[in-house]
Order: structure tokens, then sequence, then C-alpha cells
């Protein structure tokens, strides 16, 4: 399991749009319902916020968290929708962005 403290590192990818998320993410979130949601609410800003739920430590340290192929995924998974967002539409403050302008390490705290 990937601690929420530590730092996770993607590989060098390229991000690019997508009209749909892409089905080999989908099939690593661990519940039906994340993959429900996800499909639904694509290339849409409440997609982000709702995933940034699942990487934060909003529960003072006891959430065990996910496997690392998962919080991979989720991750993946933000970057790709908001990339996929209209312009206007997109966020200023996301971490994605953040921790994509830092060769995909995630922010102190994840």
């Amino acid at each position: 399991m990937v601690a929420f403290e530590k730092h996770l590192v993607l590989p060098n990818i390229k991000i690019d749009p997508s009209k749909e998320p892409p089905e080999d993410l989908l099939e690593k979130l661990p519940h039906k319902k994340m993959q429900i949601v996800v499909c639904r609410d694509w290339a849409r800003p409440e997609l982000t916020t709702y995933l940034n739920e699942f990487v934060k430590d909003t529960r003072e340290n006891t959430r065990k968290g996910f496997p690392e192929s998962v919080l991979e995924a989720i991750t993946k998974l933000i970057l790709i929708n908001d990339a996929s967002l209209p312009e206007h539409l997109k966020p200023d403050d996301n971490p994605a962005s953040e921790f994509a302008i830092k060769k995909w390490e995630l922010p102190k705290g994840f």
C-alpha cells in the first residue's frame, strides 16, 4: 500500500485530451461506483474534485491508502480529465497541475 505521506513518481507520459476515460485506467479502480462516476462525469471539473478526495488524507491519517497501481491510475485520470476540459473550465489551482509540473511527483502530503 502507498502511504499518503509518500511521493508517487509516475513515468513521463504525454497527457492528451480524451473524449472518454481510458479503459485500462478504469479497470484499475477498485470500486464499480468509482468507475461509474468517472464515466458519468468525464471532462467535467467535478470529476477532478471527486478523484482528489481519494488521494488526499481527509481522515487524519486513518486511511490505509490504495495500492500504488490504483493511486497511479487515479492520478493519471485526474491529469487526463483536466487536459480534456474545455479551456474555460480548466481549474487554476488544481493539485494535478502542480505535480504535473514537478515531473509527476505528488505534492508532500498525498
